[in-house]
């Protein structure tokens, strides 16, 4: 597929997978968000399944069907998790080049997310259901959740980030975002041919008079009047 083509939102999708380990180079706000959007309608689906299959297991008891379906449904929704990780973290990475930062700033919430989920583990074992250092726990929890927050939130501005415009340290401009830009520039040179084309309205036609008016009375010369004309039309 010629790269300069119009994708579809699938096929930004499969475009992750078809760079699944690439952390070099430069993805598109539209190549992110569609992953994103597709992955999201997928893993739901995967859910939804589950769940009305699981629903059918109980109501039809000794069904063996259902609960081979249960099963099938279980190991492809774990595959898919798994297997969209590497994706996901290339894509988050190439999506951070193309606003000239460093794919490594995604860890930042990562990590926070991570030492909050290990406070979580202070206060509460699950394994032992018992409760245990709160008082440390809360405090680490509050502590990690800020930075967490903030972390957060500035990536996702950045995911969000127009394109650079410009070949950055990390690569070329993405051909999506030249055909995009190629198309804008065509319609404002229509947009300002079609404003030229356009006949002078009445006002500019009064103005235009005046000012004849002004050079035949000496107050303007030729290349006044010409000048102030030229600017009106």
């Amino acid at each position: 597929m010629d790269q300069r083509e119009r994708l579809s939102g699938f096929d930004y999708f499969l475009m992750a997978f078809k760079k699944y380990v690439q952390f070099s180079g430069r993805s598109t706000r539209s190549e992110y968000w569609y992953f994103v959007l597709f992955y999201f309608l997928i893993a739901v689906g995967l859910k939804i399944l589950l769940f009305v299959t699981a629903l059918a297991a109980e109501a039809f008891e000794g069904k063996m069907a259902f609960s081979a379906l249960m099963v099938v449904l279980s190991v492809i929704s774990i595959i898919f998790a798994l297997g969209t990780v590497l994706p996901a973290v290339a894509i988050i990475c190439r999506r951070l080049h193309d606003v000239n930062y460093s794919g490594w700033w995604q860890i930042f919430p990562n990590l926070f997310a991570t030492l909050m989920w290990f406070s979580l583990f202070l206060i509460y074992n699950p394994w032992t259901d018992t409760y245990s250092h709160i008082y440390l726990g809360s405090f680490l929890l509050l502590s990690f959740s800020i930075p967490f927050l903030v972390s957060f939130v500035w990536i996702l501005v950045l995911l969000c980030t127009a394109s650079d415009l410009e070949t950055n340290r990390f690569g070329e401009v993405p051909c999506a975002v030249m055909v995009l830009v190629q198309e804008n520039l065509k319609t404002d040179i229509i947009q300002e041919r079609a404003k030229k084309a356009m006949p002078p309205s009445s006002e500019t036609l009064e103005l235009i008079v005046k000012l004849s008016e002004l050079r035949d009375k000496g107050i303007l010369t030729d290349e006044e009047f010409q000048q102030k004309k030229s600017e009106l039309l």
